[in-house]
């Protein structure tokens, strides 16, 4: 079995926990919650870029800079497509 393979299911099972509580930050949209979601961003992207999980660490990336900026719109999105990213590593992508 390949190393990544055998991180799977902890990288996803701490993804979703990090994505569920960069959810609730950014729905609150206070400056203070982005600044901890972009700190949760900023975790889970090098947590992805140790696995090459390449899709989740720059969409990370590309969110934690929104949330640095407070561009809470474009945030939003992002998060959306965070989610999917973490979806596509879940189903084998």
């Amino acid at each position: 079995m390949e190393l990544r393979e055998t991180f799977r299911a902890p990288f996803l099972q701490m993804a979703w926990q990090r994505h569920s509580r960069i959810t609730e930050l950014v729905d609150r949209g206070e400056v203070a919650e982005l600044r901890s979601a972009a700190s949760e961003l900023h975790c889970l992207s090098g947590e992805a870029s140790m696995l090459a999980y390449e899709d989740v660490a720059e969409v990370a990336r590309v969110a934690e800079k929104a949330a640095r900026e407070s561009d809470h719109g474009r945030l939003v999105g992002l998060v959306a497509d965070l989610r999917a990213a973490i979806q596509a590593v879940e189903n084998g992508g």
